[in-house]
């Protein structure tokens, strides 16, 4: 039974987008280098991903009035989409694998990583790869290495892609508690503040004015009330000297 969930709808939608952006990028990158008609504009047609790319990041930052694109994701999507595009012609056309832009790929890689699903970077890690051997033909133990390369950076990426949010959450619990204890700190004050100058001269006024034998319980609990305050006095200070 499929799911009704919208966030899980929204999970599929915004992966698929991912998937096929990327595809889309890969598969064209592999074209323009393959067919020859198409090799001699490699240039060009870099310089006019260059284009679209500062065209989509400018629609993103709100700088055109009516802009195409709906969402932030979305436009990162495409963003991704162009630079990968970009990258791969770039690389595959100046030596592939034996490229001194090679290393490139690691930063490809990167940008994957962080911008993408978990999904998105292991399937598109291994289009790439699939990408550059295609490109390849022989292959050398250089180029093995090389391409072995990919994986690893791709999952240590991933790696540390996880512990960046994780310490990130941890960064934001750590000052939702300090907001806490500050408020806390506040309460204990105003409690204070109150106790001091409302409620123990009104029960000392009322002491004098009701017979004796309520008096010393009233007195009793101007005690207790006096007690409270010291105590939620103390805390205050020993909190701020924590």
């Amino acid at each position: 039974m499929p799911s009704s969930n919208p966030a899980n709808q929204s999970f599929d939608l915004e992966l698929t987008q991912e998937l096929a952006v990327l595809g889309l990028a890969i598969v064209g990158a592999f074209l323009w280098l393959v067919v020859p008609v198409l090799q001699p504009f490699s240039l060009q047609i870099i310089a006019a991903a260059t284009l679209l790319y500062f065209g989509i990041f400018f629609s993103r930052k709100g700088l055109f009035k009516q802009s195409w694109l709906q969402t932030d994701q979305f436009s990162l999507i495409y963003e991704s989409g162009v630079i990968s595009f970009i990258l791969l012609l770039l690389i595959g056309s100046t030596g592939n694998t034996t490229s001194l832009l090679f290393p490139l790929s690691y930063a490809h890689l990167l940008l994957i990583a962080f911008t993408g699903k978990r999904a998105t970077t292991i399937l598109g890690t291994g289009a790439i790869i699939l990408f550059h051997y295609l490109l390849t033909p022989t292959i050398t133990a250089q180029v093995a290495v090389n391409l072995s390369s990919l994986p690893l950076m791709s999952f240590f990426f991933l790696f540390a892609k996880h512990q960046y949010f994780d310490l990130k959450i941890q960064l934001a619990k750590n000052a939702q508690q300090s907001e806490l204890i500050t408020q806390l700190e506040s309460t204990e004050l105003t409690v204070d503040a109150v106790l001091r100058s409302r409620v123990i001269p009104t029960l000392t006024w009322l002491a004098t004015q009701v017979p004796s034998a309520w008096s010393e319980s009233i007195n009793q609990t101007i005690s207790k009330t006096q007690e409270a305050a010291n105590l939620l006095e103390a805390n205050s200070t020993q909190t701020k000297n924590d």
